[in-house]
């Protein structure tokens, strides 16, 4: 019984982490949405800035695949 009840918490762990993920992906999208502004110049484009986010937009998405992945497993596990 006490796999399952870990099991248990260490999804309820995932999805907090995956809730938070997603609103941090989120706001680093926007923000990557307002460094391309679109009716800007090209070559007035922050692109240190453009590639930080973009690394860091990825990262976040990667890590809620994985998530997903983890949850998947668990539910497998638990039957829930």
């Amino acid at each position: 019984m006490s796999e399952y009840f870990t099991n248990l918490g260490r999804r309820e762990e995932l999805r907090r982490d995956s809730f938070t993920r997603e609103a941090v992906a989120e706001g680093i999208r926007d923000s990557l949405r307002m460094a391309l502004d679109p009716v800007a110049p090209v070559k007035s484009l922050d692109k240190d800035k453009i590639v930080s986010l973009a690394v860091e937009l990825a990262e976040q998405i990667e890590a809620l695949g994985e998530n997903d992945e983890r949850l998947e497993k668990i539910k497998k596990v638990i039957g829930k």
